[in-house]
């Protein structure tokens, strides 16, 4: 949370203003020991929740550019005269996962534990086979030594 509130860093831009969830505001940072790569002097960051909103923004000019664009959009705002969207291949990890805790899920608990006492009783299985080849070689050396 400290980021959020509090400006810091040595990059092309500086934070001049921060509204926590309603903008913030770089200016070219005048110091910055790089080369700059771009032709801006201010960038204001303005987030927008709502997709509708967001797109409202970008085809009337109020804004630039907007992230994420809603897949139902693209036709329209590359239709437009004011924007184009701009695509490419991109390389991410989607992750999904179960929350396994929550009451409404209880109900599958019983196949789990099923599940587990199977899993038991075949690794018992398991064992005892080895146990049992185990009697029968010792039976088949004890015979061998038997007959020297």
């Amino acid at each position: 949370m400290y980021t959020f509130i509090n400006a810091n860093g040595t990059g092309p831009f500086k934070i001049i203003e921060h509204q926590l969830g309603v903008r913030t505001t770089f200016e070219k940072n005048a110091g910055w020991w790089g080369k700059p790569e771009h032709n801006l002097d201010k960038i204001i960051f303005t987030p927008i929740t709502s997709a509708p909103t967001r797109v409202a923004a970008l085809l009337s000019g109020e804004v630039d550019v907007i992230d994420p664009v809603p897949l139902q959009d693209v036709a329209r705002i590359n239709a437009s005269a004011n924007a184009k969207v701009l695509e490419g291949p991109e390389i991410r990890t989607i992750y999904l996962s179960f929350d396994q805790m929550r009451p409404e899920l209880t109900a599958y608990q019983p196949f789990y534990a099923a599940k587990a006492e199977f899993l038991e009783h075949q690794e018992k299985k398991k064992a005892a086979e080895q146990v049992r080849e185990a009697v029968k070689q010792m039976r088949k050396d004890l015979a061998d030594d038997s007959r020297e």
